[in-house]
């Protein structure tokens, strides 16, 4: 069974779990690049179908692109589906990958790649850099809870793990927003120790987002300036290694023009996202950006490189994320031929495309979808303070539209490793806009690399059935074919698959076709044809050696990514890299792991597996060393406050540690029994008491024993630790001085989930009405407790301080029936019973308002109909939504799941409590308020923005301070800490801020 066949039998037999494998021949793809030749295509307008069209393969024409050319980006953090889920692995094996992404692309921001948490100082320090966060923050505070829900972080080693498993590499995007340098030091280190197969690394994930006034970058050459320390960081472990910066998303901006005028250009290559640009409101749209897509990458990013002849990287590429063509049937075509045309991209004199590999979209939440989400049953957890193994949890997966198109493509692409110049003649027309018009048809040949078979990927963007009639240069093929192909369901280019209808667009397979073929409508097809004179099968691809480990005394445990072509592996190992004395041949190609016995003790050992094809042999990419001594003693580099009665402790990975225990003790104390972490670099420690000193320690293990233990590092859990404050800024200057100005950090004050034994449903001061309860979910598939407000009448329930001034609540909102006067919502500044904010749902003029309440007075400030609001694409569900009420100075925002829809001005009341309000019986659960915690500052400066920082201010309180006496002439850097009244700092810095 071919790789073809069996995600074809995953399709069909997903829903009954029924899963065959056989040895398939390595199929990670050996790629190439091409020559400068556009496919030419002469449309003959068909207006009825069938349409004929003449598709002629120029074998005498061949052109090479790189292995491993298509991947996809990844967020798994968006989810609970874990890496080492057997299920997940199966899946993803089946989209025949040739890299994955991580940790993805927006959850960069936020993601802690040691603990592999979302971390809670991060995500309030991404939430309050921009509105695009900020209208987000409740769908990632949602995977937030869902994530720490669970058993297993999602760990780069488990990472690497199923990279081996599912014949992938990567590229990473770090998170130089959040993470220091030293940080990024250390994952690169991680990759090198860990043997991780990392194709780019990505200076950022969309940084252009964070630029301005103000932001985490003030321009693009801050953000140059500032990227530079951490490609040197990368270049000192990993020399070889390609770091990427990012370009706009936008062709020919502002952004990339600066880049294309930067006086130091450090980088290897760039990498920049292409969406549609706009949500795709039709297949016309969609057409003029798969008609343009080559052209835009020329004009718009290669002409604005400074070295043309670089790499760039698209780890992103699809329609808008949304709209009407998002995750349809033509959103696989767009994918599809967009990445077919990439292929064939040149610029200038280039010989090559600087396209070296192109994403899709996502693999998790994008092409990969789950049934069953467990969203609520994994945030119920949450909030009781309990954990799950995700492993367990059957998901129901199901290939979304987009992947099954792009699939049949993936099979041609990632099997392949040269494509052979293609035309086509005659077919219908599509409309482009503006009453343009192109091609219906499109279609690109491929050279297969082994087993004697050869492909051609046919795209049809038109409502109009076609007939192909293939030539081999310039003569009708008299074979027959495997065609595999995918059309839109009753004939709809929007169709969906979903939880409902998994398999309304799926593969299909139809042996012994013969010219001419068939081509319904919008549809992708491939066809599969062997040779009559038998082609010879390229070289093997080079394996990559992942793992080389100690799991047992005398013995390395080797594993490696899989090589097409290969058709069996040998071993060979010795005790200098250049002198592999010891060979074990003859490896079943079936396999990717092998356990090396009879290794002494106390010596360093040298590995590498070649490839053995029908074509020759090829040696592995990488060269693996393994000493067979206990590991080093790893650095602690910091144990910090991460949350309320929890500790984050990070360290540096050692070579030879297949894993890592963490012991501590009160101050005073003795140390407990370690925990066993694996092969992490960080973990969360839970369950501490806050106020109290603990002293932390590391140490790393393989077969051969455990390290001695780190040096100590000390922690003081807390209820509240203060964060870094945001946008920091150099808002005046002269010569000699610098005013710094900078907003502080919400952290959740009081979070509500109102379950037994976590006292939230105390503390509040009822100010009108009777007092609320904690009761059952209304929802019976619900295990968790929610606040109830009963009965009629105004019922007005506040907690917090009337010195309360900025801040925000928020409250998910469960309603089983509305009065028909019925009221809800949430109040802000509340001094007493006659005034206060309130924003609220009115079921009497079914509108969202937010009102004052001023001596007893009501005053409307701001409405918005479910007509109006509808008519904005916003369309919440008033039985069940989260809303927030926002409170910055004199300015107040009202949202609904994320949605803004009031944003004024008023200055009637400056501070007082935040409560809850409502008329009728109503179910309030995750009640949240985010207050500033930090009462002062710690200033910090250097003249270079990585190094170099000293303190040169303390006890600031406000929100501005001032520097004198600096040198002229000189560039200065700046960053902060947050501080509490009880002493303790906030863990990471703020944004870095210059003073040119």
């Amino acid at each position: 069974m071919d790789k073809r066949s069996f995600f074809s039998f995953r399709i069909f037999l997903a829903r009954s779990k029924l899963v065959f494998y056989v040895c398939l021949t390595a199929s990670l793809v050996a790629i190439t690049m091409p020559t400068a030749r556009e496919q030419v295509a002469d449309a003959a307008g068909c207006t009825t179908a069938p349409c004929a069209v003449t598709i002629n393969v120029n074998t005498g024409s061949e052109d090479h692109y790189a292995y491993g050319y298509r991947g996809l980006n990844n967020e798994f953090q968006k989810g609970i589906v874990e890496f080492t889920d057997q299920n997940v692995i199966d899946w993803t094996k089946a989209l025949d990958l040739g890299w994955i992404r991580w940790p993805g692309g927006t959850n960069v921001n936020f993601f802690n790649w040691k603990t592999g948490l979302t971390d809670t100082e991060y995500l309030a320090q991404y939430y309050q850099h921009n509105e695009h966060a900020e209208a987000n923050y409740y769908k990632y505070m949602d995977f937030y809870k869902m994530q720490r829900s669970t058993q297993i972080p999602e760990r780069l080693s488990d990472f690497k793990d199923f990279l081996q498993k599912v014949g992938a590499r990567t590229a990473i995007a770090i998170n130089p927003a959040m993470d220091p340098v030293s940080k990024v030091y250390d994952l690169a280190k991680f990759v090198k120790d860990n043997n991780i197969p990392v194709l780019y690394w990505e200076l950022g994930n969309e940084p252009f987002f964070y630029q301005s006034d103000p932001k985490i970058y003030a321009n693009t050459p801050d953000y140059l300036a500032k990227m530079k320390p951490y490609r040197d960081t990368i270049k000192d472990v990993l020399p070889d290694a390609k770091v990427l910066i990012s370009y706009h998303n936008t062709p020919d901006s502002n952004w990339n023009n600066a880049i294309y005028n930067y006086s130091n250009p450090y980088w290897d290559g760039i990498n920049f996202h292409r969406y549609k640009g706009g949500v795709a409101t039709d297949l016309k749209d969609t057409n003029e950006a798969i008609a343009t897509h080559v052209s835009v990458i020329n004009n718009g990013y290669i002409a604005r490189m400074q070295n043309t002849s670089q790499p760039a990287f698209i780890p992103e590429n699809g329609v808008d994320l949304g709209g009407k063509v998002g995750e349809t049937a033509y959103h696989g075509i767009y994918n599809a031929e967009t990445l077919l045309r990439t292929l064939l991209q040149r610029y200038g004199t280039n010989t090559s495309s600087n396209i070296k590999y192109m994403g899709g979209f996502r693999l998790f939440n994008g092409y990969l979808q789950p049934a069953n989400r467990y969203m609520n049953a994994s945030i119920d957890l949450y909030q009781r303070g309990q954990k799950a193994d995700a492993t367990g949890y059957d998901f129901d997966f199901y290939f979304a539209a987009p992947a099954v198109y792009t699939h049949i493509m993936d099979l041609a692409v990632n099997n392949s490793s040269s494509y052979w110049g293609t035309t086509v003649t005659g077919g219908a027309d599509v409309d482009r806009l503006n009453s343009a018009a192109m091609p219906a048809i499109y279609a690109q040949a491929f050279r297969g690399s082994y087993g004697n078979k050869n492909y051609l990927v046919i795209t049809n963007k038109s409502d109009k059935a076609h007939t192909a009639a293939v030539q081999l240069n310039g003569t009708p093929y008299g074979g027959t074919f495997t065609k595999v192909y995918a059309a839109a369901p009753n004939g709809n280019p929007l169709a969906r698959n979903s939880a409902a209808a998994p398999q309304l667009v799926q593969e299909q397979t139809a042996s012994g076709a013969a010219n001419p073929i068939s081509i319904p409508a919008y549809a992708i097809v491939r066809l599969e044809w062997s040779p009559a004179s038998p082609q010879a099968d390229k070289m093997p691809q080079e394996p990559w050696i992942t793992h080389a480990d100690a799991v047992t005394t005398g013995a390395a445990s080797l594993k490696w990514l899989p090589a097409d072509g290969a058709n069996s592996y040998t071993i060979k190992y010795g005790t200098s890299p250049s002198s592999l004395t010891n060979m074990i041949p003859e490896i079943s190609s079936c396999i990717s792991s092998y356990v090396v016995t009879g290794l002494s003790a106390n010596t360093t050992f040298y590995f590498k597996v070649e490839a053995v094809g029908t074509s020759g042999t090829t040696a592995s990419a990488n060269v693996l060393s393994l000493t067979t001594a206990v590991p080093a003693t790893p650095l602690l580099r910091s144990a910090y406050v991460e949350r309320s009665g929890a500790v984050g402790v990070e360290w540096q990975s050692v070579p030879g540690a297949t894993g890592y225990k963490v012991r501590y003790k009160l101050d005073g104390g003795s140390c407990g029994s370690p925990i066993d972490v694996d092969n992490a670099v960080g973990t969360l420690v839970e369950g501490l008491n806050n106020g109290q000193k603990y002293w932390f320690q590391v140490a790393a293990y393989n077969a051969y024993g455990t390290s001695a233990y780190s040096a100590e590092d000390p922690a003081y859990p807390n209820t509240n630790n203060p964060f870094a404050p945001h946008d920091v800024k150099v808002s005046a200057k002269t010569a000699t001085t610098a005013t710094l100005t900078w907003e502080p950090s919400y952290d959740e004050t009081f979070m509500g989930f109102f379950e037994d034994g976590d006292g939230t449903s105390s503390g509040w001061t009822v100010q009108a009405g009777s007092a609320y309860t904690a009761v059952n979910h209304p929802d019976t598939s619900r295990a968790t407790k929610v606040y109830k407000a009963t009965a009629s009448g105004q019922q007005i329930v506040t907690r917090g301080s009337a010195s309360w001034d900025d801040y925000e609540i928020e409250a998910n909102i469960d309603v089983t029936s509305y009065d028909s006067s019925g009221k809800v919502g949430v109040i802000g500044r509340f001094q007493d019973i006659n005034n206060y904010y309130y924003f609220t749902y009115d079921n009497s003029t079914t509108s969202f308002r937010l009102a004052k309440y001023v001596n007893g007075t009501t005053v409307l400030i701001a409405s918005k109909t479910l007509t109006e609001l509808s008519a904005q694409g916003v369309k919440p569900n008033v039985a069940d939504m989260n809303v927030r009420l926002v409170l910055e100075g004199t300015r107040l925002k009202a949202m609904v799941n994320d949605k803004l829809i009031i944003d004024v001005t008023d200055s009637s009341i400056g501070s007082g409590e935040a409560g809850l309000w409502a008329n009728q019986d109503t179910y309030f659960d995750e009640v949240i308020i985010r207050v500033p915690n930090a009462t002062s500052f710690k200033v910090y400066r250097s003249t270079q923005p990585d190094t170099g920082y000293t303190q040169v201010a303390n006890n600031v309180t406000g929100t501005s301070w001032t520097d004198t006496n600096l040198q002229s002439g000189v560039t200065y850097y700046y960053k902060l800490k947050g501080e509490n009244g009880s002493g303790d700092a906030s863990v990471g810095f703020s944004n870095i801020a210059p003073k040119p």
